[in-house]
């Protein structure tokens, strides 16, 4: 009887310890002495990452082994995404753990929202293993940081851009083995900025150096106000986005509070001066201030004089004024 525990214990640490993985085995006959075939990968295939695919042949009574893993499409299974061959022979015990790169192309749906399915296959000489696995767009991460939180109209956003790889790497070409395929991977983030109503007004195509890229874009003088959003997505599989959010909010100056206050009670014959005392008062208000009197049918004398109470920013400023008696 074979023991599957310990066939498990074998790859997973082939593996480095996949969290969850899918296995296909033949199931021999003990009595004719038939070798074990075993094929073991990821049960979810990530389209443009590298992807670790075991396989093996226990108790196997030959000499060496060729064998060929094939991804196709799904269902029709009528082309072949990725085709390679490992070699099992004494040295390896009968072992081979390989990586493949699912390609990106038109072979897949630009539906989000639809599972995509394809089809693994391990080729032995006598006999072939397959497996309908489960595709997914998340080649990667893309991270977005924008330099503050909240933009006011016509204002500047920088943002950068961090582009990782599932392991969390900086994504570069350097990181598949097979030279052909560095050579054909697209490293290109698109950047789009869209409005609180999902408007794009703006795009990009960037290529991080080392997985980083900045940028900036100019907000216009007349904007939607609200929540706005950074998206992005890698250009090989736009299936998966990734996004930031910032406000967009209106310039208010800010409030501040003036009041009067009568210097005692005595009576003067002609005019009578009273006292303004406001704080954080700056010289662009004061024309509010003079708008304020007028109303009360108060003027500002000729030599209007201003004297600081205090120090720093918590000084008070006294305005003399002259009312009419």
């Amino acid at each position: 009887m074979v023991d599957l525990e310990s066939v498990e214990n074998m790859w997973v640490s082939n593996l480095l310890c996949l969290a969850a993985v899918a296995m296909v085995l033949t199931l021999p006959n003990v009595s004719d002495g038939a070798a074990l075939y075993v094929l073991s990968a990821p049960n979810l295939l990530r389209v443009g990452s590298n992807e670790n695919i075991f396989v093996e042949s226990q108790d196997h009574p030959g000499g060496d082994l060729e064998v060929k893993i094939i991804v196709k499409n799904h269902p029709t299974q009528n082309k072949v995404l990725v085709s390679k061959s490992v070699d099992l022979n004494p040295a390896n015990n009968f072992q081979a753990l390989t990586q493949v790169v699912i390609p990106e192309g038109d072979h897949f749906s630009d539906d989000t929202k639809q599972k995509q399915y394809v089809v693994l296959q391990a080729q032995f000489p006598d006999h072939v293993l397959e497996k309908v696995v489960l595709v997914s767009f998340q080649s990667g991460y893309i991270f977005i940081q924008t330099d503050k939180t909240i933009y006011t109209p016509a204002s500047i956003v920088y943002y950068r851009v961090f582009s990782m790889s599932p392991s969390l790497e900086p994504l570069t070409r350097d990181l598949f083995k097979d030279k052909e395929i560095a050579d054909k991977k697209e490293i290109a983030v698109s950047v789009e900025i869209m409005t609180p109503e999902n408007i794009t007004i703006f795009r990009e195509i960037v290529n991080p150096d080392k997985g980083v890229k900045s940028g900036q874009f100019k907000l216009p003088e007349i904007v939607s106000f609200g929540t706005w959003h950074v998206v992005t997505r890698f250009q090989s599989t736009p299936q998966k986005t990734f996004s930031s959010d910032f406000e967009v909010k209106e310039y208010v100056l800010p409030s501040f509070e003036v009041s009067l206050n009568r210097l005692g009670n005595k009576h003067f014959i002609g005019k009578q001066k009273i006292l303004l005392r406001h704080g954080y008062v700056l010289h662009r208000w004061l024309m509010m201030l003079v708008k304020y009197c007028n109303l009360m049918k108060m003027s500002f004398s000729k030599l209007m004089t201003i004297t600081p109470v205090g120090a720093g920013m918590s000084q008070l400023i006294n305005i003399q004024c002259s009312l009419p008696y």
